[in-house]
């Protein structure tokens, strides 16, 4: 299914190896971090996307959550994506993805949103 959004401005960073560091994420499994900045260019940033109780923010971080692991499904040792906030600028999205150690590399991440 092809993503209502566009995505541009696509920014990849390693961040970290080891436990991630969601408060709401019960795992502590070993792997890659990944910090993703990418902007939505087809979409209008609400104040209620800056609150993460906001039926706003769950809605569109859910749908962009199911988007993001369909498109990232094909990264090897891809496990998840984990939404973090919206700012303005259109939308600006900040999420991590998060992989098996060593399986994939930031441009691999890039190059998959990139072609999606």
């Amino acid at each position: 299914e092809r993503s209502k959004y566009t995505f541009k401005d696509i920014k990849v960073e390693r961040k970290t190896t080891g436990p991630t560091e969601t408060p709401t994420t019960k795992f502590t499994e070993k792997g890659a971090v990944f910090r993703v900045t990418l902007t939505i260019a087809n979409d209008v940033y609400t104040e209620e996307l800056a609150d993460k109780n906001s039926e706003q923010f769950k809605k569109l971080s859910k749908e962009l959550t199911n988007i993001l692991t369909d498109i990232f499904k094909k990264v090897p040792g891809f496990l998840r994506v984990e939404i973090i906030s919206f700012r303005k600028g259109s939308v600006i999205c900040v999420f991590n993805v998060i992989t098996e150690e060593s399986k994939a590399s930031g441009d691999e991440i890039k190059g998959v949103l990139t072609e999606a």
